[in-house]
Parts: C-alpha cells; sequence; structure tokens
C-alpha cells in the first residue's frame, strides 16, 4: 500500500505574486535639468548613486508626460560582467520608451539637453508578493493559472509571465487588464519573472496618478501529478475531494501518457464521481488503469479551495 497523497488548493489571492511597487522610478525618480548633464540615480533601488538588479539583465524605461523626443539619454552601467553603454535613445514624449541595451547595472545616465518631469525605472516587476521566497513563487503542491487584475486601462500593455510546469521551462505573453481580472492561459509550478511592455505603477487596489495591477494566483490549474503503480497485479484507486469554500469545480483528469515529456497529454475521467463535481465527493478505479492522474480545478471564484486525498493500495 502507499502512503496517501493530500494536495491542498488554497483561496485564490490577489498580490500572492506582486504587491504594491512602482518600477517607473526605480531607478530615478521625477528631476529636472535645465540643460545638458547627467540625471541623479536617486530611484527607489538606488544605493550611493547606483542600481543594481544582481543576475537579471534588466530593460530601462524613460517616461514623461512631456515632449522630450528632442533630448537623448544615453545609460551607461555593466551587462553580464562587462561595462556598456547604449546608444542614444531620443526621450519620450507624453509616454514610455525603452532603451534597447540591458543593464546589471546602472552607473550613469546622461542627457544632451533640458529634461522636464522624466523618470527612469524598469520594465520588469519585483515578484515581492505574499507567496514570494528570494523573488520566485512557487506553489507548492499544484499548478495554477496567474491572474493580473487593475481598475485602469491596461490592456494596451503586454504582461511576461515566466517560469516551470513539469520542471520546463515555460512563459506566456498577454494582454492586461482593463478594469477587470484576466488570468494566463498557461498553468505555472514555480513564477521565476514578470515583465510588461511599459512601466506601470503596481497596486493592489487602486493606483493613484497612474496604471495599477495587482498579480496573484489564478482560480483553474490542477495538483501535482500522481504517479499510478499500473503494475501491480491488484489495485485500487481512491480520490477523496473535501469542498472546502464555495464556489469551485474540479474534475479526477487520468493520462496514459508520459506528463514529463509529453507537452499536452490526453486526458479522461476514469470515475464520473469526481467529474465536473461541486461538492465533496469520494470516487474509486477498480477498471481503468493510467500512468499519472490528478485532480484538475476547472472553474472557481475568489474563495473556492480544496482538500484532496489520492491513494492506490493493491498487491505487488
Amino acid at each position: 500500500m502507499s502512503s496517501p497523497r493530500v494536495y491542498n488548493w488554497p483561496i485564490p489571492a490577489a498580490q500572492a505574486v506582486c504587491a504594491t511597487q512602482t518600477n517607473n522610478t526605480i531607478v530615478c525618480a521625477t528631476q529636472n535639468t535645465v540643460g545638458a548633464g547627467n540625471l541623479v540615480i536617486n530611484g527607489t533601488a538606488a544605493s550611493n548613486g547606483t542600481v543594481s538588479f544582481g543576475s537579471t539583465p534588466t530593460t530601462i524605461s524613460l517616461s514623461s508626460a512631456n515632449d522630450l523626443s528632442g533630448v537623448n539619454f544615453t545609460v551607461t552601467g555593466t551587462y553580464n560582467g562587462s561595462v556598456v553603454t547604449s546608444v542614444a535613445t531620443a526621450g519620450p514624449n507624453n509616454n514610455t520608451v525603452l532603451v534597447a541595451q540591458a543593464f546589471n547595472t546602472i552607473t550613469n545616465i546622461a542627457v544632451s539637453g533640458a529634461v522636464n518631469a522624466v523618470q527612469v525605472g524598469v520594465t520588469s516587476i519585483s515578484i515581492n508578493g505574499s507567496l514570494s521566497n528570494s523573488g520566485s513563487v512557487a506553489f507548492i503542491g499544484i499548478s495554477r493559472t496567474v491572474s493580473l487584475s487593475s481598475v485602469d486601462n491596461l490592456s494596451t500593455i503586454n504582461f511576461t509571465i515566466t517560469g516551470t510546469y513539469n520542471s520546463a521551462v515555460v512563459s506566456e505573453t498577454r494582454v492586461g487588464p482593463n478594469n477587470n481580472t484576466v488570468y494566463t492561459a498557461q498553468i505555472f509550478d514555480t513564477v521565476t519573472s514578470i515583465s510588461s511592455g511599459a512601466t506601470v505603477a503596481a497596486s493592489g487596489i487602486i493606483s493613484v496618478g497612474g496604471n495599477g495591477v495587482s498579480i496573484g494566483s489564478g482560480t483553474t490549474g490542477r495538483t501535482r501529478w500522481f504517479l499510478y503503480d499500473y503494475d501491480r497485479a491488484s489495485s485500487v484507486f481512491s480520490a477523496q475531494v473535501v469542498v472546502l469554500a464555495n464556489n469551485i469545480t474540479y474534475s479526477l483528469q487520468a493520462t496514459l501518457d508520459d506528463v514529463s515529456t509529453v507537452a499536452a497529454p490526453f486526458f479522461f475521467d476514469p470515475t464520473a464521481a469526481l467529474t465536473n463535481q461541486t461538492v465533496s465527493a469520494v470516487g474509486s478505479s477498480l477498471i481503468n488503469s493510467f500512468v499519472y492522474c490528478s485532480i484538475a480545478v476547472t472553474a472557481s471564484n475568489a474563495t473556492g479551495s480544496l482538500r484532496a486525498t489520492l491513494m492506490q493500495t493493491g498487491i505487488k
């Protein structure tokens, strides 16, 4: 007899991945110059006049509500251990522009003329939510989608979420929300980075004076895979699902594919008692054999949660 496997599906959390942050002033706070010169590196991530992004090369953004398109910005820093200087980048014109060169550190930003109310930030979003640990998020025992919520219109901004699923690196780019919540199609075991196509002032509910976004755990996904011992001479597989809070819809799904090598395995439902279920239930499979199975959460609201227990018994 194998030991039961217990999987907990917690309720979605709007700021599980990314909590409140502002990334358009990470390098330089809003500032002016009377002519050509250097900006003061005094943003929220600055220390002694420099900014370090660690081992992750990062794209720099220039933002202003004014027309600075006639001013060139030249950024100096390091990239993978070497000193680099960007090509001159024309400033923003009531928008955000990106510097083509990526940097690990920023040491200087020169401007060719006077600037008015410019901000220097990054397009990456810090993973600092309630589930974060050392800059990443791991969904323990489950794989789930990622949610993006905003009261503002971010539908013209692309967000790229990168992480892992079944030990493989996966990534999805999708447009942001528009006064609603949107979800990735991809499910993730871990989330390791999130970037946007423009600077976004990330806020959990409302961002005053700028666009806001909250990035959290999604409402659908599945438990980690349970490896079925199909070599047993006699075997019984049982699953128990306890709905801890409504509303949630789930199914026990099985496959004969090797989920470690097949990107899109074929699923079937081994027991009707645990198919499209919305309440606590128990099911077993005496006839159908399979290689892997899991509990798939196909729909839930903001409070849906469950606990699943999977067990196989029989004679070797």
